[in-house]
């Protein structure tokens, strides 16, 4: 696998990148593409921290090596690349969100994986399967929703 590191970022060093989505358990499954192609480009080496306030979603993805709350962040940490992914859609509402971050974090979209990735542990799989049991279907629909 070819690493498509930019000029100013060609270093001896692993690249880290700091990728920061606050809020919205939908929104950050939404950047999960971005996160891929990062670590596409950048490779098994970087370093890409996510700065959410919806940790759990993105506690077992592959593409991330660490996940903190905005409070946890060390602002003297250095980072190589930091990607604002905050207001994205909202700058933007006449594209599809997913478009929008991979937009703002690489330009265009052209030729990158769009798809969601949401990572589930073993007990999180048997959990939704014994709730499938108990209501008899094939399927639940979970809806999250929560005003302020």
């Amino acid at each position: 696998m070819h690493q498509l590191k930019p000029a100013y970022l060609q270093i001896d060093k692993p690249v880290r990148i700091l990728v920061d989505r606050r809020k919205a358990v939908g929104d950050v499954i939404m950047i999960t593409p971005v996160l891929r192609e990062l670590r596409r480009r950048y490779g098994p080496s970087a370093f890409i921290q996510v700065v959410t306030e919806e940790t759990i979603v993105l506690e077992h993805n592959a593409d991330v090596s660490a996940v903190v709350r905005p409070e946890n962040v060390k602002r003297e940490d250095p980072w190589d690349l930091y990607i604002n992914l905050n207001d994205a859609y909202e700058y933007n509402v006449r594209s599809h969100y997913v478009d929008c971050y991979l937009h703002k974090a690489f330009g265009d979209s052209d030729g990158i994986d769009r798809s969601l990735h949401l990572t589930t542990t073993d007990e999180e799989r048997e959990n939704v399967d014994e709730a499938i049991k108990d209501i008899a279907a094939d399927y639940i629909v979970v809806h999250m929703r929560r005003f302020a």
